[in-house]
């Protein structure tokens, strides 16, 4: 699936799954990974595409929230169902995707695109406990596994 360079080995896609496991723990919301090895639109775009492929916007409430990350572009984008998107800032949305991009930044050695993924899961789960704060009756609707194109 990955060459041997890739940031995203099977070990760290199985630690992605399990931080989108606790950021969905409290909440009503529902989290996915899509990365797209080779993304030919703009990410945002792929994203929306993906969110519907994926059936994100049949959760209950309308709370899932996708990052799709676009990797030959070294980049992220986030899309996330109505009832979410516009309860939280723009600029939120941004920050998260911002997260994700450093991981790829030869500037910070410290921060993988793993490890940025990691925190930007972290985020959106204190997003989806502020916005979404709930017992979560509906239980995990969507499979937490990370997908690939």
């Amino acid at each position: 699936m990955f060459g041997s360079k890739s940031p995203f080995s099977r070990k760290s896609r199985g630690q992605l799954a399990l931080a989108i496991m606790k950021a969905e723990t409290g909440n009503a919301g529902e989290i996915r990974i899509h990365i797209d090895k080779n993304c030919k639109i703009d990410p945002l775009e792929r994203a929306a595409e993906v969110f519907h492929e994926m059936s994100m916007n049949k959760t209950k409430g309308a709370t899932g929230v996708l990052i799709l990350i676009a990797l030959n572009k070294k980049t992220a984008a986030v899309w996330a169902g109505p009832g979410i998107h516009a309860q939280v800032p723009q600029t939120e949305w941004q920050t998260i995707v911002d997260t994700i991009a450093t991981g790829f930044s030869k500037n910070d050695a410290t921060l993988t695109p793993t490890t940025a993924t990691l925190l930007a899961i972290e985020k959106i789960g204190k997003i989806l406990r502020h916005h979404l704060a709930s017992s979560d009756p509906a239980g995990n609707e969507l499979s937490n596994k990370v997908t690939v194109s």
